[in-house]
């Protein structure tokens, strides 16, 4: 779903959808010593990334979806270099849906997603 998304992101996001996804980079970046807070920052990402998609069904999913692993995030963020590695991945995708190349957005979702399934694997 996410990587569905972040693709559409990049071909439908309006510019205050991307000026959203900068906005939760932001707090994430504000929050690095903060694990709870950074990983509300990192939920406002998703679903900033989610909106921009413009599809109100795979928002809806993905916002259902995340909230279920909202207390696992957490931890994943307490672990040493995981906020680093996920603030240089989401970047990426900001940058990727800011320039519109749907692309990129694809593979950069991709990459972060197995992040993800690493730090599944993990858990």
């Amino acid at each position: 779903i996410e990587v569905a998304l972040t693709e559409m992101a990049a071909e439908r996001a309006a510019p205050e959808n991307v000026e959203e996804i900068w906005n939760a980079l932001r707090d994430m970046e504000a929050a690095i010593q903060d694990d709870e807070q950074f990983a509300r920052a990192d939920l406002a990402f998703h679903l900033a990334v989610a909106r921009a998609g413009q599809n109100i069904v795979l928002e809806q999913l993905y916002h259902l979806s995340r909230r279920m692993l909202s207390r696992v995030i957490v931890d994943w963020v307490g672990r040493p270099g995981v906020k680093e590695e996920s603030l240089r991945l989401q970047r990426f995708i900001a940058q990727t849906i800011d320039q519109g190349d749907s692309d990129r957005a694809r593979q950069a979702a991709l990459d972060h997603m197995t992040y993800i399934a690493c730090l599944l694997d993990e858990h």
